[in-house]
């Protein structure tokens, strides 16, 4: 046999061999049994401190970021909250002019739903005149049913059931000495501010023995008194409206809505 002859057949073993092995790899593959690795570099897997801390999805870091951060009110949003706070500070005032020109104001007497207790004429003075030590005090609903210009106030904006209750259960309270509670809700979303209503509340004359007089003189001093508080509360009601965004700022951003300012009450309980 000739060397090309040699060489021609060894080719020919080593074409057989390499197909066969190729053969057998795929047949391993189809049939389920396990292949020879392609390569033998490990294939990265996710470390747990990569799986563990992802970062958050854009919907997700943008809630974290508004619990995180205070709210920004647009100059519109706070145009907004003083155009309500006027709005509901002008009807109170215009509340307050009705009231002076009805003129029935209250008595203070001994107390709510209780009739006049009187001594002897020739005394010259009432029994309860001095229950408090003083002639005069405030008192939010009198014997006859006749409210003070607060309680007025806050009747006619829809918040009635308060009324009764402080007149149950604290009719001679100043407002002064009232320091939260539906009061103090009522006129921080009234317009007004606490000082402002504290100063509407006048302190109320006892009678003396239906003194004709001294009836006529209190309600002289009684509408004058009203009439300066509404040139008062229109006069003041830039520096007000100022003051009582800086004392609300705080709600305003947690969320208070607009839609309470000069609401009726809401619902108790």
């Amino acid at each position: 046999m000739g060397l090309s002859k040699v060489w021609l057949v060894t080719l020919c073993c080593l074409g057989i061999g390499c197909g066969r092995g190729q053969t057998d790899t795929v047949s391993a593959s189809v049939s389920g049994a396990p292949a020879s690795p392609v390569s033998t570099q490990p294939v990265a897997q996710p470390t747990e401190s990569a799986q563990t801390h992802r970062s958050p999805s854009p919907r997700v870091e943008a809630v974290e970021n508004v619990r995180s951060k205070p709210v920004a009110l647009s100059a519109a949003a706070i145009a907004g909250w003083r155009h309500a706070l006027l709005t509901a500070r002008r009807a109170n005032i215009a509340r307050l002019k009705r009231y002076r020109k009805r003129g029935v104001f209250p008595t203070f007497n001994e107390g709510f739903g209780k009739p006049k207790k009187r001594t002897d004429p020739a005394k010259g003075k009432l029994r309860h005149a001095i229950l408090l030590g003083r002639k005069k005090s405030p008192v939010f609903i009198d014997d006859l049913g006749t409210h003070c210009a607060v309680a007025y106030l806050m009747r006619h904006s829809g918040w009635g059931g308060v009324v009764d209750n402080v007149a149950r259960t604290n009719n001679y309270v100043y407002i002064n000495d009232i320091a939260n509670g539906p009061v103090i809700d009522w006129i921080e979303l009234s317009g007004l501010t606490k000082a402002e209503a504290a100063e509407i509340q006048p302190g109320y004359m006892t009678q003396y023995e239906e003194d004709l007089e001294q009836r006529w003189t209190n309600q002289w001093k009684l509408t004058a008194h009203f009439r300066r508080m509404e040139n008062k509360l229109a006069r003041d009601s830039k520096r007000s409206i100022d003051a009582i965004m800086k004392r609300l700022m705080p709600r305003i951003k947690a969320g208070l809505p607009i839609g309470l300012v000069g609401a009726k009450q809401p619902p108790l309980g």
